[in-house]
């Protein structure tokens, strides 16, 4: 009996955007 792999899915990383104080 061979066993299944299971895949894992790659989460992405959202990017924060830092605000400039003036």
């Amino acid at each position: 009996q061979k066993k299944k792999k299971k895949k894992k899915k790659k989460k992405k990383k959202k990017k924060k955007k830092k605000k400039k104080k003036k």
